[in-house]
């Protein structure tokens, strides 16, 4: 009898062993799941359409990360802009009459 008692707590424990175990990889592989949507949903928010004040926000602040102020004075441009050797400047203006019309974006 003592015999038999012994088997029956052996299985007992396998048992709970086998079970920890399969909830161990339950929640791994919910884990997972869950990352692997997280991912997703970051790449379908870093594709989808951008709206055009979302846009025109954005460029905003990237153009200006690169401004700073020229501290050295042999730097900057002097008098006419004829004379700003290797700088970006716009070579003609012309007005962008069309942007507000409806349909543009």
């Amino acid at each position: 009898m003592t015999e038999h008692l012994l088997d029956y707590k052996e299985l007992f424990l396998q048992e709970q062993c086998w079970r920890e175990f399969a909830e161990l990889k339950q929640k791994e592989a919910e884990m997972i799941q869950r990352n692997e949507c997280h991912r997703c949903e970051e790449a379908e928010a870093r594709t989808r359409k951008t709206m055009l004040p979302e846009f025109f926000n954005a460029r905003h602040h990237h153009l200006h990360l690169g401004l700073a102020v020229q501290t050295d004075a042999s730097l900057s441009t002097r008098g006419d802009s004829a004379n700003a050797n290797n700088k970006l400047r716009s070579e003609r203006l012309r007005v962008w009459d069309d942007i507000m019309e409806p349909g543009f974006a």
